[in-house]
């Protein structure tokens, strides 16, 4: 991607306004039909890579207006958009972690620009071979080069990147990798260049908001956002302040806020939270506590529809539950397999005394 225009000078000598056009890789749209065309085998493969955040996306458009705004506000240096003079938001992997749903640990990926045995090709030969590919390892690496391409990491290249497909497809690769930093650097990378991702605009609707639009609270946190939503936010702070930058600024461990309670929030679902609450004050001695000063939200999570299934459900949560919600998407219809999966795991552990018995 990358920006053109000219500098024109305003009113005032000191202040001058961009005339771009951002011309971007970029195509949500692209990706999502793309991934409409893959059966849910292949769905669940990519969920499994924890890539299936980015199945949730929504919004298929690339807002320009904020995505030149940000540029202007991005300091490559600190990582952080400098949104006034006393208020910036940094961009960091947790924020990727919270949009995308994507590992924020593992190693860090060098891309290589060693030649691997897998002949290079363009986008769209990549899309013909993820629907013809059977689910296996080339399956795996070119969704990643593919999904890079699209959203994560696009490039000025009609043909994505050359280095990166290499890397993917080179013989000592793995995919352990802190896929959240590699998003981070790519940014950082491409706005110094003159280039930007979709990333950018997603971390600022997401981190500040503004009273006057209600937004779902999901994991991840791209689920929440359309198009449409994603057009009367935009322009409801325009209308509201004039300019972008003036919304309140959500720390990235911000998980309640002080903030008066609504009638919709006493109902019975909060109960539960009611209770740990007031148990824990009384715990540590705090004498009485004040409900009226939390707001209580349900996370969109998935639900049980049976009533046999909670334990199986707990020990997911267990397994994929982070401090910015579930890593991976647990799948109702999957139980009969999750309990498989725990049976083979419990058997076949090595705590397990008698496990040589299931290994004839």
């Amino acid at each position: 991607m990358h920006r053109q225009g000219r500098q024109q000078s305003a009113t005032d000598a000191s202040s001058t306004t961009s005339e771009c056009t951002l011309l971007t890789r970029c195509s949500p749209t692209r990706f999502l039909r793309l991934c409409s065309q893959l059966d849910e085998r292949k769905h669940e493969a990519i969920r499994d890579m924890n890539f299936g955040g980015l199945l949730s996306i929504t919004c298929k458009e690339v807002r320009h207006n904020i995505c030149l705004w940000l540029i202007e506000r991005f300091d490559v240096g600190l990582r952080k958009i400098q949104l006034s003079s006393t208020h910036h938001l940094e961009v960091t992997p947790d924020v990727v972690n919270e949009i995308f749903g994507l590992p924020m640990h593992g190693r860090i990926l060098q891309v290589s620009s060693n030649p691997s045995e897998h002949p290079f090709g363009r986008i769209r030969d990549c899309e013909d071979r993820l629907r013809v590919l059977p689910i296996g390892e080339e399956f795996r690496r070119a969704f990643i080069w593919y999904a890079c391409a699209t959203i994560l990491a696009p490039t000025s290249r009609v043909d994505g990147c050359r280095n990166l497909w290499h890397t993917l497809h080179g013989d000592e690769f793995r995919n352990d990798i802190n896929w959240a930093q590699f998003v981070v650097d790519e940014l950082v990378s491409g706005i110094r260049h003159f280039q930007q991702s979709q990333t950018a605009w997603l971390f600022y609707v997401v981190k500040v908001r503004i009273s006057s639009v209600q937004v779902p609270v999901t994991m991840p946190s791209i689920v929440a956002w359309t198009d449409d939503l994603l057009k009367i936010r935009l322009q409801q702070e325009l209308r509201d302040s004039g300019s972008f930058g003036h919304g309140d600024c959500l720390s990235n461990n911000k998980v309640f806020e002080d903030v008066p309670n609504t009638p919709s929030d006493v109902e019975s679902e909060d109960s539960d939270a009611k209770v740990v609450l007031c148990l824990m004050a009384h715990k540590k001695g705090g004498g009485e506590f004040n409900l009226e000063r939390f707001s209580f939200v349900t996370p969109d999570v998935p639900s049980q529809t049976n009533e046999h299934d909670y334990g199986v459900f707990a020990m997911k949560f267990m397994e994929h539950w982070s401090s910015r919600g579930l890593t991976k998407s647990i799948d109702p219809t999957q139980m009969p397999k999750y309990r498989l999966k725990i049976l083979g795991n419990m058997l076949l552990s090595q705590h397990n005394a008698h496990r040589t018995m299931f290994q004839k």
